[in-house]
This record gives C-alpha cells, structure tokens and sequence, in this order.
C-alpha cells in the first residue's frame, strides 16, 4: 500500500487509531519488522507479508472491529477509484494507470467483497479497473470477472444515478469479449447494455459502447458477411471516436482472416483521426498494432519504426511484453543480433500481465533463434522443447476454457521447432545425442501433423488463419529437407501458407530460403497453386489445408 493508502483508511473515523497521525502508526508497525518499506519508482510502499495480515484480520474479528475496518479500507478503495473515473479514458491517463496499478491487488480484495454483497459501490470500482486493465493490456483481468459480471447483473437491479457508470463497465466487457473466441455468453451484460444504449454524455464511451453493441449482435464477425458489414459501417461512422475505436476491430478481424494488408492499410488510414488530446492508449496501441502487422508480413524495419515510437508509453503503461517481442524479432531477421540480445534480456525482465505464460513462450522461441544464429544448435533445440512445454505447469485460469493443445502460442512453437529440426544436420548436434534428436524430431512433426489436423476439422468454428498458415509452412520445411511427403505437397503447402499469411517474423521461417531451393517444376507448382487459391474464401482455404494435412497422416500411418 501506498503511504497515500494507509492515511485514508488508519486516518477515517472508523479506525480511530491511537497514535498521534496514521503514519506514526505505520512507523511502529515497521520498527517492529510487521511491515516492511518498499521503495519503487521514487514512490514508497508499504508491504505486509500474508501471514501477518491473516493474523491481524484475526485479531480485528476478536475485538469486534473487523466490520469498521474493511468498511474503512472500502471507503478508501471506491475514493479512489471514483477520482480515476473520468481520467482513465482521458488525457490524464498515465496518471490514473500508475495509481490503480499500484493499488491493484488493494483494490481486487475490495471488489471482489463488494460483488460478493451486490453493492452499488461494485459498479464504481470496475468502472476504473475495467478500463485499467483495458489499457494495460491485462485482459485476461476482465476475463475472469465474465462470469462474476454476469452473476452481479443478474439479482442487482441498477439505479438511476449508475446508468452511466454501468454503461462504461459493459463497454469495456463487451469490447473485449468481442476480441476472443466465444468460449461463453453474456446474457445479462447484453440485456443491460441494450436497454442503456450508447447515449453517454461521455464522446469515448458512447463511441465504445456503440461498438459493444455491435459486438454483442454479432454472432461471428470474421465467418459472417452480416457481422463483418456491421462492424465496416462504423470504421466508416460520421463520429471519429467510433471510427477510431472500430478500425482496430476491424483490422483484427481482416487479419485473422489472413488479410494482413488490408488491416495495415486500414489503421494507417485511420490514424489520421487521432488527435493530440485524445487518451495516450489509442495511438500507441495503433503503433503497437501496426508494428506486429509489419513483423507479421517481413517488414522487419517498419516493424521497428512503430514499435520504438510505441514503447515509451507503454512503458508507461506497464505493458510492454508484446512490443519488446516485435523489437526482439525484428533485429534478429535483420541480423542486428545484439539489438536483438538486448530486447530479449529486457523481455525476460518484463511481466506479463495479459496471460500468464505468454511472454515466457516468445523469450524463449527468440533465446533459441538467436542460439542457432549463433551456430549453438544444441542450446537452440533446448530452448524450443523448453517453449513447446511453456505454461503446461499452470492452472487453469477462471473463465478461460482449458487448453486442448490447439492454443495460437502451441502451435507456433510446434511449428518453429519443426522447422528448425528439419533443417538441423547431423553434423550440428551433439553425437552423443544424434540419434535420440533425430528420432524426436520426427516424433515431434508427427504430432504437429496431428494439430493440424485437429485445428482445421470444420466443427472448430473458430480459426486463426495466420497461426494456421505458420504451422502450414513449416510443414512444408519438414517435407522439404526431410524428403517426408510427396514432391508436389511442399509447393501447395507454402501457396496455402501465403494465403493464410503465415508469420514471417520467426527467422526460421524464412520464406526465400526455402522458395530459392525449389525445384523449377515445384516452383512452376507453387505459382500455379497460389493463382487456384486467390480467389478462395479463408473457410474453403482450411478445408485445403485440412485435406493436406490429413493426406499426410494418411500417408505417415501406413509408413509406420
């Protein structure tokens, strides 16, 4: 806690200590080693370790004051974030971040009690974390508050005065369900955002709830013609807002259907509109967008460019995981490997609010590119078994369905590892372990063929083209160096790759070193390939992929 913190709440009338001022008593409880001072970022905090405050609570309960000093820290916690309210979505921002953030875990005890009791006072408080964690990029926050939302909406009837606060806790909901599969429903926060509408005196928020609207009328926006007509209408709003904060959805959704292109010519377009007032998140996250975009397609230099203007506000923010792993990538396919050293070291000091092992899985995907660039293939193949194991230590997370090995960060690291495996010589590995390598290897595409099997089977519903076209060229790597499928599936592979605008960004996957190595006919094939796929919807592009993929297992089962 903040010394802020420990004014308000020991300084209430409710707490009456009996020292001469809150602080005073602070000091006491230091000098008697009970709370420990922090100092972090020329701010000073007090910490108490988890036992001393169960036994406090304990003795609270024991004298009967337990009530007055919860209410006490309540009060404090729905202060605070009352005056965050009107800033976190505006040019004071960074401001309002930086103190939520540093109250967080204070402020989640507080929520959670008040959703537990349906108070009214729950809707101010997430009207400020919401957001927070929005901005942030702890999404996975909002996630698991879904289904406490839901249930709070469900027996809390809202007055009058909440309208407006309950209308920016569902635009942030509904924003950010819309950003994922649908792994569950929103029956309650779809009722009361309808029957609230988007008419906030607020430009930000009826700009974002006009787009969870949307959301929530949608069924799926990047399989339904509908959907995705909806969406266009309001990147192309009289409102600037709603264009602003549409186009990014938009792009989102033009990229998981592999139109990468058109999502960066979409939000370079669009940032136009930003305006030097506007929250510091929303150019930032446009450069954050545009610098993946550009790693994903092999513009390693623009990648760059977005990613180093981003940077510093989110920094600001604490949220700088995704942008560092740009940075990292793009130095390393340009060859800047101690550029690319530093990014990586900084990555692995970095933590990792939006998902709890994301980050962990591209440090160590990078750690392994930059060993085999350096010719240490023992420590890369180390590196990449150590990613493709990366967050199967780790609870399931509230509201977020149980891995089935199908996740976006599974199989981009299965694909990397083959590829890299494919193109591994004998005379790379340790001879002490070539044979156990080499058995692995194959071990190990066997089971990416499998995936990919499983993630284009149609009752899926749900695809990320890119991550599927990734897994698809390195197939295609495998068959290649390894002489293990048929001479004309490596060209459709890659066509079908290209198509699916497979990621770039992993120097291992370099499309002109396996394209250079071709055959004339297998080039003549890929060309020809890639002219029958132009035209084909992402969904009929799956059902090719699908038949590869199967035709290949297909093939391994009867060779075994």
């Amino acid at each position: 806690m903040s010394a802020d913190c420990a004014e308000a709440v020991l300084g209430s009338h409710a707490t009456q200590p009996t020292f001469a001022s809150p602080l005073q008593a602070v000091d006491d409880l230091v000098d008697q080693s009970l709370i420990t001072v922090i100092e972090r970022g020329g701010e000073v905090r007090f910490r108490m370790l988890e036992t001393i405050r169960e036994y406090g609570l304990l003795k609270l309960e024991e004298s009967g004051e337990r009530t007055q000093a919860e209410a006490a820290v309540d009060d404090w916690a729905i202060s605070l974030c009352t005056e965050a309210v009107p800033d976190i979505m505006g040019s004071a921002q960074l401001r309002a971040v930086r103190i939520l953030r540093s109250e967080e875990h204070n402020l989640a005890h507080v929520l959670r009690r008040l959703l537990d009791r349906d108070d009214d006072d729950t809707v101010t408080m997430l009207a400020a974390l919401l957001p927070c964690w929005m901005v942030s990029g702890e999404h996975i926050h909002i996630v698991t508050h879904f289904d406490l939302i839901e249930r709070f909406l469900s027996t809390w009837t809202m007055p009058d005065h909440l309208a407006e606060m309950t209308r920016r806790v569902l635009a942030v909901e509904t924003t950010t369900w819309g950003m994922l599969p649908r792994w569950h429903e929103l029956p309650e926060t779809r009722r009361v955002l309808k029957q609230l509408g988007p008419d906030s005196d607020d430009p930000f928020i009826r700009a974002m709830t006009r787009l969870g609207i949307a959301v929530i009328e949608s069924e799926a926006p990047e399989q339904s013609p509908e959907d995705f007509a909806r969406f266009h209408k309001l990147s192309e709003s009289d409102d600037r807002l709603t264009r602003l904060l549409a186009a990014p959805f938009l792009a989102g959704i033009n990229e998981n259907a592999g139109e990468v292109g058109t999502s960066i010519t979409l939000l370079e377009h669009a940032m136009a509109d930003i305006r030097v007032d506007d929250p510091p998140w929303l150019s930032t996250r446009y450069r954050e967008s545009l610098s993946q975009l550009h790693l994903q397609l092999g513009n390693f230099a623009k990648a760059l460019e977005h990613a180093r203007i981003a940077l510093p506000t989110l920094n600001d923010l604490g949220d700088t995981v995704e942008c560092r792993s740009v940075l990292a990538f793009a130095h390393l396919n340009l060859g800047e490997v101690a550029a690319a050293e530093a990014e990586l070291d900084a990555l692995s000091r970095s933590n990792d609010h939006d998902e709890a092992y994301h980050h962990r899985y591209m440090l160590l995907l990078g750690r392994a590119e930059l060993a085999l660039m350096r010719g240490r293939v023992d420590e890369g193949l180390t590196l990449l078994d150590r990613a493709l194991g990366a967050g199967s230590d780790h609870a399931p997370l509230p509201g977020v369905p149980v891995s089935d090995g199908l996740a976006p960060w599974n199989l981009v690291s299965a694909a990397v590892s083959t590829a890299v495996r494919a193109r591994c010589s004998p005379t790379e590995v340790d001879v002490k372990k070539r044979e156990t390598v080499f058995q692995d290897a194959r071990q190990k595409y066997l089971i990416l063929l499998d995936k990919t099997e499983r993630a284009t089977a149609q009752q899926r519903g749900h695809y990320d083209f890119p991550v599927l076209g990734t897994v698809a060229f390195a197939l295609a790597v495998w068959g290649h160096h390894r002489e293990d499928a048929d001479a004309d599936q490596i060209p459709k592979l890659m066509a079908l790759a290209d198509k699916l605008s497979y990621n770039r960004g992993f120097p291992s996957l370099n499309w002109r070193a396996l394209a250079d190595d071709l055959t004339a006919e297998q080039a003549g094939l890929l060309e020809s390939e890639t002219y029958m796929l132009a035209n084909l919807a992402p969904a009929e592009v799956i059902v090719e992929l699908h038949e590869c993929a199967h035709t290949l297992n297909e093939l391994h089962s009867h060779t075994l």
